[in-house]
């Protein structure tokens, strides 16, 4: 199984834009240095902005995850806030670190 944080793209490097501008003029040649999980995702069209906000704050993150489906993509986002960013994350509310140390 992959890690969530090898699932988000975060910032939008300049290698993955220059997949998303080649895939748009239809190119569909391997582009290196790109991982190739990421590469597979941009030719499927799986990797798409995410937002979580917090439900404390309203604070927000924002990031490029891969993903097939929206829940995929968000339950993704939300694995990697709590494993590597201290986010608070449950079934009732998703905290950022300051709210989730309240």
């Amino acid at each position: 199984m992959t890690a969530p944080r090898d699932l988000i793209i975060r910032p939008i490097g300049d290698q993955v834009r220059a997949r998303l501008n080649a895939l748009a003029a239809g190119e569909r040649s391997p582009e290196p240095g790109i991982a190739a999980h990421v590469r597979e995702a941009l030719d499927a069209g799986h990797v798409v902005s995410c937002v979580v906000f917090c439900d404390g704050c309203g604070v927000d993150w924002r990031g490029d995850v891969i993903g097939a489906s929206r829940d995929e993509r968000l339950a993704t986002a939300r694995a990697y806030l709590a494993a590597d960013c201290g986010w608070r994350i449950s079934d009732e509310a998703d905290l950022c670190p300051k709210c989730g140390a309240a």
